[in-house]
């Protein structure tokens, strides 16, 4: 091994790194794995399986070879592998480092290439290309060989790191060892439940790391992660998961083992990290509450209004209605009113008009002055606006009385997740998620004195409840979509609201 090989290869990366700027890393998913990471890795590996000569290392998307290094520092004079690298940026300066050290790097795309030969070992950071930034002909193409190879259906919604897992099967030999440094999203969200379909079916899974949502292994990229450990054989479903979490894969904080036949795809898996299972049935919000998205403007800055801004284009009032301002700039949890209007520091209000040009030049026309304005700036040319007729009338909705920030930051001075009682008349956009009282349940939350209870006892759901049934990204930033928020568990409401489903003037006399 070439002397300091390894603080070669370090400054080769950061060199390399900062030879690009973040919006073309970021376009192919290039988010360096910290040395110490990748030792922690191979070490964890060569303690569960043990390491040795015979056991070549493949690396599906090299780099500059950290993972081969770490393999280096465990067996100085053994270590051998191969590399793809499909940037001839990294590859080149990356094949002359290790030139004489019995790793092969190879120029090519991994997910194009049928397996040369078969590797006992794949050890990859795949890259974190998201979804937006596969071309449509490549998606399809992989789609087509993953249902070709598994008889899977992959999402358009999986990133690119998906299509590594499931088709970097194929090079490993039989009982060979695929380990993924990944994000932990799959574990959760809908489009993982065919990367766990996979895992339940087609491999015998080892062991899943999650770390903590508040470490994150990428300087350069906001996303928690997790390591992936699967063995190349069919599994029996007898076979025992290891399920840890913490800081460290060689220390973890929690462990939990499963049997592989517990394992259902379409469960969310991070409730696996935990001693006890979610508990199934019960009532869910989905029992009391609809849930829809705020409003889609088409663009913010024509539809979302100012005291000022109304002031000077003259708008009549019968084309605004009062906003609740974005969650940042809303501190309290509860709005109250004044003749229907939020009480809040930040006055905003939505703008909406049905009414063509023709009869706004007859009954409006200073209206007309700001639509033009709108249509200077190109509001018009958005794509939800160029699909509605008029363009500058926004969806009908009804001011919801409770309402979820959909994304929150936990350690945020908001304290994440919450669920906030709108008093008012006000709509909001679609940063929030409202919740509407199923017909059943109308007349009684009609009641104030009640919804306030069952704001309160929303409220006091934890936050992990909450971050369980949503998902996490990197630095503990939360979101929770519709379905997500519609299927937590709401049995703290059910003494509350069952009784009176069907005859809510039975609350007169509770």
């Amino acid at each position: 091994m070439k002397p300091n090989i390894e603080i070669a290869r370090r400054y080769l990366q950061k060199s390399l790194d900062q030879g690009k700027n973040q919006k073309e890393r970021n376009k192919l998913g290039q988010f360096t794995t910290p040395y110490e990471l990748a030792l922690q890795i191979l070490e964890y590996i060569d303690h569960t399986f043990g390491l040795n000569s015979r056991m070549p290392l493949l690396e599906p998307a090299v780099g500059t070879g950290v993972f081969f290094s770490a393999l280096k520092e465990i067996l100085p004079k053994d270590a051998k592998g191969m590399g793809y690298e499909i940037d001839p940026y990294y590859y080149n300066p990356s094949k002359a480092l290790w030139e004489g050290c019995n790793f092969e790097y190879r120029l090519g795309d991994f997910l194009s290439i049928s397996p040369c030969q078969k590797f006992p070992l794949l050890v990859s950071n795949p890259p974190y290309v998201r979804y937006q930034h596969i071309s449509k002909e490549v998606k399809q193409e992989l789609q087509n060989l993953v249902k070709k190879e598994f008889g899977i259906c992959l999402s358009g919604l999986a990133g690119l790191y998906s299509y590594f897992i499931l088709l970097g099967q194929r090079w490993l030999t039989s009982n060979g060892i695929g380990c993924w440094l990944v994000p932990s999203e799959f574990l959760d969200v809908n489009y993982g439940k065919a990367i766990k379909e996979f895992l339940t079916t087609q491999v015998s899974i080892k062991s899943i790391h999650k770390f903590d949502y508040s470490d994150i292994q990428f300087e350069d990229a906001l996303v928690s992660s997790c390591i992936l450990i699967y063995e190349n054989a069919i599994p029996t479903g007898e076979e025992k998961v290891v399920f840890t979490r913490g800081k460290s894969l060689n220390e973890p904080c929690e462990k939990v083992e499963r049997l592989l036949k517990e394992l259902d795809f379409n469960d969310k898996w991070s409730s696996y990290f935990e001693n006890k299972l979610q508990k199934k049935g019960g009532k869910k919000i989905r029992d009391y509450f609809y849930v829809k998205r705020g409003i889609v403007t088409g663009d913010n800055d024509f539809f979302i209004l100012t005291p000022s801004t109304i002031k000077e284009f003259k708008i009549p009032k019968e084309f605004v209605t009062p906003l609740l301002p974005r969650p940042y700039f809303l501190p309290q949890n509860i709005v109250e009113e004044n003749k229907g209007l939020p009480i809040v520091d930040r006055e905003e209000f939505l703008f909406t008009c049905n009414i063509n040009k023709e009869t706004l030049k007859l009954y409006y026309p200073s209206l007309l002055d700001y639509i033009a304005y709108g249509e200077s700036k190109g509001a018009h040319e958005s794509y939800i606006c160029s699909h509605r007729k008029p363009w500058y009338a926004c969806e009908q909705r009804s001011p919801s009385p409770i309402v979820v920030p959909y994304m929150n930051r936990a350690d945020s001075n908001r304290g994440g997740f919450r669920f906030i009682l709108n008093m008012s008349k006000a709509l909001t956009t679609n940063v929030y998620l409202l919740m509407y009282p199923k017909e059943e349940y109308e007349q009684i939350l009609k009641d104030k004195e009640v919804l306030k209870e069952v704001w309160r006892r929303l409220n006091s759901l934890s936050q992990e409840e909450l971050l369980k049934q949503g998902r996490v990204y990197g630095g503990g930033l939360g979101k929770i979509e519709p379905g997500e928020l519609l299927d937590l568990s709401a049995d703290i409401l059910t003494d509350l609201l069952e009784p009176h489903k069907y005859n809510p003037q039975l609350y007169l006399f509770s």
